[in-house]
């Protein structure tokens, strides 16, 4: 109990107990030092694990060896140091440093709002609520199903909440958000990276996020903010709009519905053509935007600006150059891979704005 005590462990391992102390401890094993209620002037030689008091403690294990740091009662900050490390929480809002993926933080149902720091790629265990990713590593978070916390490193991370209406917050670095619930929330500030939301669901980009990745096979909507933003579809009929900004717009497979809206825009058309893939553009401006074309999906097109003898305006191709056919009657846009042949023009898109006058330098092969 008090006084200045030397622990001395043998083989095998060894815990001090200090849940009879008096008031909050602060004990290293690896430095074998204590301080503070009933550990003031003990030295620890030789102990694994520890048990803290029911007050506020912090316990620190060893750079070798897996230690197990038992908090007890009290806001208890844990740090095994070295090894895989078991830490347990205990009643009280707790802290757990975590620096191996073999290390353990575990919490009870009920037992306060814990925090793990880890500078190791980390998946949240149940019952904890917030992680804050450490150092400058490109690591990533995964959330659990509580209403998670998640920060970012100065690292290029990929953070996913997990289930929950979760707060995520990047940092600096080019960072991945990955949200499945509408009531996620996503925080970034200007100037920290390129970064890009995969979701699930229905979303609209907020402030200083410059791309959108739908996700699944849902029939999904992504909207842009005012930045130059990019946004691409999954393989539902999802509706794309861009916003203010020069945005990229990619429906990918479906029938989707895409809205550039102010800027000068970018409607891409990179999977395989069919029935189930036209995509209809809604406010095609030729003086501002441009379709860009795959040369893997649109063969046979040199890569560049499409030539005027690729182009036709008409219902069908009347050379055999012919390639992209628009019909400007209905704002059908056709390929035709080998002009005149015998081979059938493949609708991949329809524009509704009337009147355009489209010409081959409204096409770029990429």
């Amino acid at each position: 109990l008090g006084g200045a005590d030397t622990l001395i462990g043998g083989l095998g391992s060894d815990t001090a107990d200090y849940t009879a102390s008096t008031a909050g401890i602060i004990i290293n094993l690896e430095a074998g030092t204590a301080a503070g209620g009933h550990a003031e002037g003990d030295t620890l030689t030789g102990i694994e694990n520890l048990t803290g008091s029911a007050f506020d403690d912090t316990l620190t294990g060893t750079d070798a060896g897996a230690n197990t740091l038992n908090g007890g009662v009290g806001n208890d900050l844990l740090d095994g140091l070295g090894g895989n490390d078991t830490l347990i929480g205990g009643l009280g809002d707790d802290i757990f440093f975590v620096d191996a993926a073999g290390d353990q933080a575990i919490e009870l149902v009920g037992e306060g709002t814990d925090t793990v720091r880890s500078s190791v790629s980390w998946t949240l265990s149940d019952n904890i609520e917030r992680l804050e990713l450490q150092g400058v590593g490109n690591i990533n978070a995964v959330g659990n199903i509580l209403d998670n916390t998640i920060v970012g490193n100065a690292g290029n991370n990929t953070i996913d909440g997990g289930l929950g209406n979760d707060t995520l917050i990047g940092g600096t670095g080019d960072d991945i958000y990955v949200v499945s619930s509408s009531g996620d929330r996503i925080i970034e500030v200007a100037g920290e990276g390129r970064d890009t939301i995969r979701s699930s669901v229905d979303w609209t980009i907020g402030a200083n996020i410059e791309r959108l990745e739908l996700q699944g096979t849902g029939n999904l909507t992504g909207n842009g903010n005012t930045l130059a933003n990019t946004v691409g579809g999954n393989s539902g009929n999802n509706i794309l709009r861009g916003g203010a900004g020069n945005d990229t717009l990619a429906g990918y497979l479906g029938n989707d519905r895409l809205v550039g809206g102010e800027g000068k825009d970018t409607f891409v058309f990179n999977t395989v053509l069919g029935s189930n893939n036209v995509d209809t553009i809604t406010d095609y401006n030729v003086a501002d935007d441009m379709i860009q074309l795959d040369k893997g999906i649109f063969f046979g097109l040199a890569a560049g600006w499409l030539s005027a003898a690729a182009f036709h305006i008409g219902t069908a191709a009347h050379d055999a150059s012919d390639r992209i056919i628009f019909n400007s009657t209905t704002g059908g846009l056709f390929f035709d891979k080998d002009g005149i042949g015998g081979a059938a023009a493949t609708q991949f898109a329809t524009l509704l704005t009337p009147g355009l006058a489209m010409n081959a330098g409204e096409f770029f092969v990429a």
